[in-house]
C-alpha cells in the first residue's frame, strides 16, 4: 500500500480526481474498484489530510449527499471569482 506522506496524498487525490465521476465520493469508490484498492484503505489514508476532510465534506453537502442547509446556503451565496 501507500506510504503516508503529504507528497502521496497529493499524488493520490490527483490520480482519484481524474477519474471520471460526479463528485467525490464517487471518484474514490470508482478508484478503489478500478484498481482493485480496498476504499477503507484509501479513505484511512485520505483521513490524514485535514484539507482532504474539509473538501469531501463541502463536495459531500454541495452534492447532497450531507445534508447540511446552512453550509448549503453559504455555499451558494459565495461568489465564484468569475462573477467578481
Amino acid at each position: 500500500m501507500f506510504q503516508v506522506c503529504p507528497t502521496d496524498i497529493i499524488i493520490l487525490l490527483n490520480e482519484i480526481h481524474k477519474i471520471d465521476e460526479e463528485n467525490l465520493m464517487d471518484k474514490i469508490l470508482s478508484y478503489c474498484s478500478k484498481y482493485d484498492y480496498n476504499p477503507q484503505e484509501i479513505g484511512d489514508l485520505l483521513a490524514e489530510s485535514e484539507t482532504f476532510k474539509r473538501t469531501l465534506w463541502l463536495d459531500c453537502v454541495d452534492n447532497n449527499t450531507i445534508r447540511d442547509a446552512l453550509v448549503k446556503d453559504k455555499l451558494n451565496s459565495t461568489a465564484t471569482l468569475d462573477e467578481w
